[in-house]
């Protein structure tokens, strides 16, 4: 008779973690199981995707860092702000921006100083270390919970300590705890991610990852099945001849390897019997291109490439528009919600410090073809629907079309000769008072990639418009203003004044206006920074010498002619926001 015997492998189950919050003892569970954090970060660091993105989007969320429209009009409340950060952990806006993408929530530790006045310093507390307290009978929650580790409570050393929530009122605790996030229906105590009807397919990636890796690992099984006709061994014997087998054959190293088999006859010889894969490696690359796909959907990515994913059918050739698009899109859209999230978030501990300042993020541009896209030429039916003037130019100036491209394609880099050793609004009377001080040669040029009427071998003088951000309700010139990213002369904002760079928004609609006052035209929120560079590495004056000398030259009233105070405004300061005649600012510009 015959004798075989059969191992029979039990196909393991998975159920995915189902997002519930459940109380019951001192604290909300995060999640069925209490650990969604844990399952959310797994998946950020198993996911090459979903990290990259996660990545870029935190990043973008945080950009070139917290900068205010108003703050050259309140520097008091800039110092206090500044303070504020420098006493705070290190890098903590970018670890809120990190987490508020990452698990939908960011926490903050505000700590009150000794007479309970003021916040004297924030700590950054990880959202997958925090558990909420249940609330009241009002709806209110007073605390939180905080443990390193929440799989191990029981042990003394993560055992979770009590923090009582912040409250402006209650200031009898010296340190707690500020939960931000955003709305999210049926979810009450914590916050849930933006790609969370995504999990599912992030997780598939990182299976299908595991896959081919185990693939390659053990590459002997499932393709072949080995079978020895001399009878069935005891377990310790079977054992043996496994771990021998696996050991020679096995893992991407052994691959190519000659099998040699020494036998008395052919009867008892070794089969090896190719098995049918079922199509396997079709099967997964199916999956791993329709998990990118659901995965940039679940993040609302406009264009892969942004992010460094190349997908199918992107390339940079002339999609130069496309990814501009893409970008704005994507920064209108998702960027800058999250950006509002925070601030909002932010801005009750702002405020207990005196701080009521117009904050937002500076954009970060995530590549130089953001650049390019923003100086192309607008179309001809879009000039004729805009009412363009039509000039005769040269052949670069054909394609920049005579619109706002113009200014731009005058304006310079930042040279890196030169080091940046101060920045302000334009000031006119400030002008002539720092170019005496410095005695600049006056040396006119027409060269707009030369030297400025002000500049010398030492010094250079450019203008940034500023502040470098903008919106979808900003004019079409002051997006491609900020876009562009440049520094101009003096003598080339004055020459645009008498070009139609912006048509239309002169006076009583007409196309010129004076750039240096009015900047992007009536109830614009831009204004001219003038920035003062010095040569590097010269034996003259070092910078905190020539610094020294800026600051002497402040404001003297007795010194200084008189001057028009609407070149140091923002035009939405002005009277009637820089227009001739009473408006209605609903939509600020």
């Amino acid at each position: 008779m015959s004798k075989h015997e059969f191992n029979v492998f039990g196909l393991p189950t998975h159920e995915l973690p189902l997002f519930q919050e459940k109380t019951g003892r001192e604290w909300v569970d995060y999640g069925f199981d209490n650990a969604y954090g844990d399952y959310l970060r797994d998946l950020y660091l198993g996911s090459a995707i979903q990290s990259a993105v996660v990545n870029g989007v935190s990043e973008m969320i945080y950009g070139e860092g917290l900068d205010a429209t108003d703050r050259d009009e309140k520097p008091d409340q800039w110092l206090k702000t500044q303070k504020l950060f420098e006493n705070s952990d290190e890098d903590i806006l970018r670890q809120l921006a990190f987490d508020l993408k990452l698990y939908g929530q960011c926490y903050v530790q505000a700590i009150w100083n000794r007479v309970r006045t003021e916040i004297a310093e924030l700590r950054f507390l990880p959202a997958h270390s925090v558990r909420s307290g249940v609330a009241d009978a009002q709806g209110k929650v007073d605390c939180y919970y905080v443990s390193p580790d929440w799989s191990r409570v029981r042990e003394a050393r993560y055992a979770p300590v009590k923090y009582p929530a912040w409250d402006m009122e209650d200031r009898t605790e010296p340190a707690s705890v500020y939960q931000i996030k955003a709305y999210q229906p049926g979810i009450f105590y914590y916050g849930l991610p933006d790609y969370v009807g995504s999990t599912n397919y992030i997780e598939l990636d990182r299976e299908v990852s595991t896959f081919h890796l185990n693939n390659i690992k053990n590459g002997l099984f499932p393709s072949m099945l080995l079978s020895f006709n001399n009878g069935v061994p005891s377990d310790e014997e079977r054992r043996a001849i496994e771990r021998h087998v696996n050991d020679k054959f096995s893992g991407s190293s052994n691959a190519g390897r000659l099998l040699i088999s020494f036998n008395d006859g052919s009867d008892s010889a070794p089969q090896l019997t190719p098995v049918n894969p079922n199509d396997n490696d079709g099967m997964y690359e199916f999956l791993a291109t329709e998990c990118t796909t659901k995965i940039l959907a679940g993040h609302r990515i406009t264009s892969p490439l942004l992010f460094g994913i190349r997908g199918e059918g992107n390339g940079f050739g002339n999609n130069a528009d496309e990814l501009r698009d893409s970008f704005s899109l994507f920064q209108n859209t998702v960027v800058n919600p999250f950006q509002r999230t925070l601030l909002d978030g932010l801005n009750p501990l702002f405020k207990v410090n005196g701080i009521n300042l117009d904050f937002y993020f500076k954009t970060l541009k995530p590549a130089d073809f953001i650049d390019v896209a923003a100086v192309k030429a607008q179309t001809t039916d879009e000039q004729e629907k805009e009412g363009l003037e039509r000039e005769e130019f040269s052949a670069t100036d054909a394609q920049l079309n005579g619109a706002a491209e113009w200014l731009i394609a005058l304006g310079e880099d930042e040279d890196e000769e030169f080091e940046l050793i101060d920045t302000r609004e334009y000031d006119e009377s400030q002008e002539e008072k720092l170019d005496a001080l410095w005695t600049f040669a006056r040396v006119p040029s027409s060269n707009p990639a030369g030297k400025s009427d002000i500049d010398t071998e030492l010094i250079k003088i450019r203008y940034a418009y500023a502040p470098s951000t903008s919106d979808d309700k900003s004019r079409e010139f002051c997006r491609k203003m900020v876009a562009a990213g440049k520094v101009y002369r003096k003598e080339d904002i004055m020459g645009a004044s008498n070009r139609a760079v912006n048509p239309g928004w002169g006076p009583r609609g007409a196309d010129t206006y004076d750039l240096m006052k009015y900047k992007g035209g009536g109830s614009c929120r831009h204004f001219w920074q003038r920035r003062t560079y010095l040569k590097k590495n010269n034996q003259r004056v070092s910078v905190n010498e020539a610094r020294k000398i800026i600051r002497a030259a402040g404001p003297d009233a007795k010194r200084l002619p008189a001057q028009d105070p609407q070149v140091a405004q923002r035009p939405r300061d002005m009277v009637n926001r820089g227009f001739l005649e009473p408006r209605d600012f609903k939509t600020p510009r």
